[in-house]
């Protein structure tokens, strides 16, 4: 009889430890998250990537573009070849847009994925919670889900906008934007240790009807690597190397 008793305030002890780690919002997920993932996750990342174009469930076109990724929130995007000048700057809350080595483009914009995927896991939780609260997603409701075949936690408003991460490794697996000029969801499919890090390698992107129309496959991944600041001026696009 003591002896199932034992059992029994065992089970429960560590049933109350577990129940304490449930999130009782997105604020405490993201927490969470970050103490779960910020000693083993990457500061930058350097990579190239297969890009699929789809429509009606057939590749249309191929390319191959060239990143760079320093947190937070850095990236740089050279489409097709080094020397295209074609591609993207993400920085200071902005996208700089380029063809042929000129800027075309300027305008505001914080990026969801950049946000979400990776300065969530080694951006303190004071700063990124404001952060991610202030690009529209509700941190007061969260809920059990499943994603991508696994148990995750949906935080948000699913009519909206919305994210899902994995309950087991706390990583970002997708999110929904149905607002704005560009309502799409986006998928981190596969995920990779690479040199000891988690990194999403195939990444999937969704039009608001669902349909698949873009898929990212990471090859040449370096997590960790020495970024220079400067490919991340605005200004300097055409010559940035890494």
């Amino acid at each position: 009889m003591f002896k199932r008793f034992g059992i029994a305030v065992l089970l429960l002890l560590a049933y109350e430890g577990h129940a304490q780690l449930l999130p009782a919002s997105g604020r405490d997920l993201i927490r969470q998250m970050y103490e779960k993932n910020h000693q083993k996750f990457y500061t930058t990342l350097t990579f190239s990537q297969k890009v699929f174009n789809y429509q009606n469930d057939s590749v249309t076109s191929t390319d191959v573009w060239h990143e760079a990724y320093s947190s937070p929130s850095n990236l740089i995007l050279k489409f097709s070849s080094w020397e295209s000048g074609n591609g993207v700057v993400f920085a200071k809350d902005s996208l700089y847009t380029y063809e042929k080595g000129i800027l075309k483009s300027k305008r505001q914009r914080v990026h969801d994925l950049l946000v979400l995927g990776f300065d969530v896991n080694n951006v303190a939780p004071d700063v990124m919670i404001p952060r991610i609260a202030g690009i529209g997603y509700n941190l007061n409701k969260i809920e059990r889900s499943m994603c991508l075949g696994r148990n995750a936690w949906l935080v948000g408003n699913s009519e909206t906008k919305c994210f899902w991460v994995d309950m087991e490794t706390l990583l970002f697996l997708k999110m929904s934007d149905k607002t704005g000029d560009n309502p799409r969801s986006v998928e981190f499919a596969k995920y990779e240790n690479v040199e000891g890090c988690p990194v999403a390698t195939e990444i999937r992107f969704y039009k608001n009807s669902g349909r698949l129309y873009m898929v990212e496959s990471y090859f040449n991944v370096r997590p960790n690597v020495a970024v220079n600041a400067e490919i991340f001026n605005p200004f300097r696009f055409a010559e940035a190397r890494w």
